[in-house]
């Protein structure tokens, strides 16, 4: 399953007038904020009782789409359950919800009814677990085999969850369609069932829809019955095959008029893809790298994919990127079409990732499934870690593994670092915590931790315990403990000394990770290990409660890896690692002070390549030397530890670990940095550095500092098509640095290109790829014709991403006046197309011509944006990240105390930490700008 679309975006900023999102956009497509548990509610028992355990399930549903306003679309059904009795009961508990229960029958398996049979007296629902309870006149009987008949009907929302209903529109004729998604908990909404992981079962399923439609299900049809008539509708049903042994959350439909494209795979597989009859031709990139990516994972697992068919199907309004549900997999339109010539290049990187990561899945999570909510990350970990793994050996121009590392672990590392985060592993006791969890630290921190397991046991030890593993849990549920269990064997197998279990256990079941110090003395390194917590980058000179309490002194098991300017090459297997066990806080390795030449060992380099999840302090000389040999020579330090000395030192600076001169000092060489996913990492940091010091003598002087440092790239990026991924992302990251921090040429180019798209909109489309960073600094530097253009072009635009180009470069005009008009559109009925008023108010505040004016409009009018927008304003940690003066402080306690009820401490803390940081940080930046003034660029 992907992650959510309704995920917070990263945060986002801008200064000199422009919007930083434009950049932040093009850095991820599906970028996402960690989503943290708040657990006020009391664990509720939501687990079935196991006296009754189904094993297969005849389904029929009819679905009726002929009523004349949609939302009294509807569907019925009815359900036969075997099932076998596990201890004596007088009930019979599954799962149900906002289904009209028709009637429930129960019979013996394989004998006729009795007198003596049990009876379904009455049912009732408890709401609060969505379980439906039948009551029985007689108890059942141990180890019989009864069947259960329900029949039922429900609604086709429009939620997107459970059984639902969608359209798109031709020639201004709706056609609609149907189609499920019940990860995790929503097939009991489409039809009574034992809706958990572990209560697998084979399902046969009977679709009766009008026949000018066709339908889907998990597998092939075997037949097709007669055309019959009810009301004024011709209805036919399709017979499907019977499933795998399989979890309820993976059975799948789908009605509507779509068609498709076809491959049979080199095993005789049908591989299909399916889209709106428009766009079916725009889904032949994601046939051709499904059947490849299909392909290596079979040999990948040794495993071959066990159904006869396999169907893709997307949707423009889809929960999710993608779910894998096993046989017939649903996609959002922007995860799966890519059309030639119109589609960004960068685009085939999102479609690629998230075709692989479900087809990950057919194998981790549909053959092999967690036992419970709370392994989540077993499934999504492994299949986050898996799609830029697969992309990348189908295709290593991708660089998706690199990636990962700089976009998406870095990310979530940041938001791991706060005292709000929570385990891998997290006990799910209430529904609703399912849904909490689905989020960075299940998909990406899982990920980025197999990463680590996968280097540190070797990538073909890893290979040979993933076969074992799905081979020998094939269509059954497993924990982490068996999957820990099954690399520790093979490690032993294969003479690699290690219990997994011991090692992996701290990092799935403690929050946060660990900061590594070294110092160097003499010929030893001096290690520590300690929790790292930005704490809200608070006072360093205070030390938080949390910390007191010697409970919470987190330890690891630490795989470290070193390389010196003397030692360059690290084997990356068992015994080029050290190891730093959860009973070390400190340690002393011996690693020479120099060779048999004589020559100095100048500087050590800590975690190569970043496969650990943990940050490194070194002291301050080691940081200076490291910094020398980016400044001569930055290609001997590998690609993502040039990325990750950055991100570490910002980090560290941030959160008051290390001087700002050492930081800065890390971005002296940039000027000769070519590689994108270097850049990467400044460029995001720096939006953060920039925001907090808006308004400061820093600022200017920090700015052009970097205008320096990005000249040299953007001479060979002037916004123009690239012919690889990576060359088209360096293109668009350059090309948006240089507008944002002020380069003359970029912004005439922009102006430029939107010059000749207002005067013909029609026929000179700007290029998708350029769309947010044209249209933001034209928007800039012109006046209200401009402006009123890009508002026009917003309106129009029926394309998510387009939208949210323009939605933001309305924000990035310089004139106060515009701005004003943008923010009291929010007010205005007829715009509530703009639908999410904080992150308009965000993108003005994040421009400084803007942040008063949004910061005063925002207090001034919540009451009137809460009426029309509900809770989603009540998010003022966004804008809270813009604020860094006591003035604004006081503002913001104001506020809190009048209009917000919750407890917004952790806000009030980050302001207070903003402030503390600038008064620490800014005149020191300024001075170290000052004194390398005559620096190169």
């Amino acid at each position: 399953m992907g992650q959510s679309k309704t995920m917070e975006t990263r945060r986002d900023g801008c200064y000199a007038g422009i919007s930083f999102v434009v950049l932040l956009v093009l850095l991820a497509a599906a970028v996402t904020v960690t989503i943290y548990l708040t657990r006020d509610q009391q664990p509720l028992d939501i687990r079935l009782p196991i006296s009754a355990v189904p094993f297969h399930y005849n389904l029929e549903i009819q679905t009726y789409m002929n009523a004349p306003k949609p939302k009294d679309f509807y569907f019925k059904g009815n359900v036969t359950i075997w099932f076998h009795c596990r201890s004596v009961t007088k009930n019979i508990t599954l799962h149900s919800v906002n289904l009209q229960i028709l009637d429930a029958k129960l019979s013996v398996y394989g004998k006729r009814f009795k007198d003596s049979d049990p009876n379904v007296l009455s049912y009732n629902i408890d709401s609060e677990r969505q379980f439906l309870i039948l009551n029985l006149d007689r108890e059942l009987k141990v180890n019989k085999t009864y069947l259960l008949g329900i029949q039922f009907k429900g609604e086709l929302n429009t939620e997107m969850f459970g059984y639902f209903q969608g359209s798109y529109t031709i020639n201004d004729t709706d056609h609609f369609y149907t189609v499920t998604q019940f990860e995790p908990t929503y097939a009991r909404s489409a039809f009574p069932c034992f809706d958990e992981p572990a209560m697998k079962s084979t399902f046969n399923v009977t679709l009766i829809r009008p026949s000018h439609l066709n339908s889907l299900s998990n597998t092939q049809t075997i037949r097709t019955g007669q055309n019959f008539s009810e009301g004024n509708v011709t209805y036919v049903s399709d017979v499907y095959d019977m499933t795998p042994y399989m979890s309820t959350y993976l059975v799948a439909f789908y009605i509507g008029d779509f068609e498709h494209l076809s491959k049979n795979t080199s095993n005789g597989l049908k591989f299909s893809t399916w889209a709106p009859p428009p766009m079916v031709n725009s889904t032949s990139f994601a046939l051709d790298i499904g059947v490849d990516l299909l392909h290596f994972f079979e040999e990948f697992y040794n495993i071959s994919y066990n159904l006869p068919k396999l169907d893709m199907i997307t949707f423009k309004h889809f929960a999710f990127g993608g779910m894998e549900n096993w046989g017939l997999i649903t996609y959002r339109d922007d995860h799966m079409l890519y059309e030639e010539g119109t589609s960004r290049l960068t685009r085939k990187t999102t479609v690629a990732r998230t075709i692989s990561h479900e087809l990950s899945h057919q194998w981790f999570g549909n053959l092999v499934t967690m036992a419970w909510w709370d392994d989540l990350w077993l499934n999504e970990g492994f299949a986050k870690y898996m799609d830029s793994f697969g992309v990348d050996n189908i295709n290593p121009d991708y660089n998706a593994v690199s990636a990962f590392v700089v976009i998406d672990v870095f990310r979530v590392m940041r938001g791991d670092s706060l005292v709000t985060s929570r385990p891998v592993y997290t006990p799910v006791t209430r529904n609703e915590f399912i849904l909490e969890i689905v989020d960075d630290i299940t998909y990406t921190k899982g990920a980025a931790l197999i990463r680590m397991l996968s280097n540190f046991i070797g990538l073909d030890t890893f290979k040979q315990a993933l076969r074992v593993y799905l081979k020998t849990k094939s269509y059954s549920n497993a924990n982490h403990d068996e999957l820990w269990e099954t690399f520790t064997k093979q490690a032993t197998m294969d003479n690699k000394h290690i219990n997994v279990k011991d090692v992996m256990d701290p990092w799935l079941h403690q929050m946060n990770y660990p900061l590594v110090t070294i110092k160097r003395d003499g010929p030893k390194l001096v290690l520590g290990q300690e929790r790292f917590l930005e704490e809200y980058r608070s006072d360093p000179n205070k030390t938080s409660d949390l910390l007191k309490n010697p409970t919470e002194r987190y330890t690891w098991n630490i795989p470290l890896t070193f390389m010196t300017n003397q030692s360059r090459h690290v084997d990356h297997a068992l015994r080029d690692i050290h190891w730093m066990w959860t009973n070390e806080t400190t340690k002393v390795l011996n690693y020479g002070h120099g060779n048999r030449a004589g020559q100095a060992t100048k500087w050590i380099l800590a975690n190569i390549d970043h496969y650990g999840f943990y940050r490194v302090n070194y002291d301050v000389d080691n940081w200076m030397a490291l910094c020398e040999q980016l400044n001569q020579d930055h290609t001997v330090i590998p690609v993502l530890n040039r990325a990750q000395l950055i991100n570490d030192a910002w980090t560290l600076a941030l959160s008051g670990r290390l001087s700002t001169d050492v930081a800065m000092a890390t971005l002296s060489y940039l000027h000769k940095e070519n590689d994108v996913l270097v850049w990467i990492t400044p460029a995001t940091i720096l939006n953060d550095v920039m925001r907090r010091l808006t308004n400061t003598a820093a600022y200017d002087a920090l700015k052009k500092y970097i205008q320096c440092k990005v000249s040299q790239q953007y001479k060979h990026h002037l916004l123009k098509q690239d012919s690889t991924i990576k060359e088209l992302q360096a293109n668009e990251l350059f090309s948006a640095l240089a507008c944002i921090y002020g380069i003359e040429d970029c912004l005439k180019e922009a102006h430029r290109q939107f010059s000749l798209w207002r005067n013909n909109s029609s026929s000179y489309p700007i290029d998708r790829h350029f769309l947010g960073i044209i249209s933001c600094y034209a928007v800039a530097y012109g006046g209200w014709n401009v402006w009123n253009f890009a508002y026009e072009m917003f309106q129009r635009s029926s394309s998510y991403l387009e939208r949210r180009h323009l939605s933001n470069a309305l924000a990035c005009s310089q004139s106060p006046s515009i701005l004003n008009r943008y923010l009291v559109k929010l007010l205005e009925p007829s715009d509530q197309r703009l639908a999410d008023p904080i992150n308009v108010i965000d993108h003005v505040m994040g421009n400084p011509n803007g942040r008063a004016l949004a910061w005063n409009f925002f207090r001034a009018n919540f009451a009137k944006l809460y009426a029309l927008y509900g809770e989603s304003v009540t998010k003022v940690a966004k804008l809270a990240d813009h604020l860094n003066t006591q003035y604004e402080l006081d503002q913001l306690k104001e506020f809190i105390e009048v209009h917000v009820k919750e407890d917004y401490s952790d806000v009030i803390k980050t302001v207070e930490a903003n402030i503390r940081w600038v008064s620490s940080n800014g005149d020191g930046i300024l001075k170290f700008l000052q004194k390398i003034h005559s620096e190169p660029c």
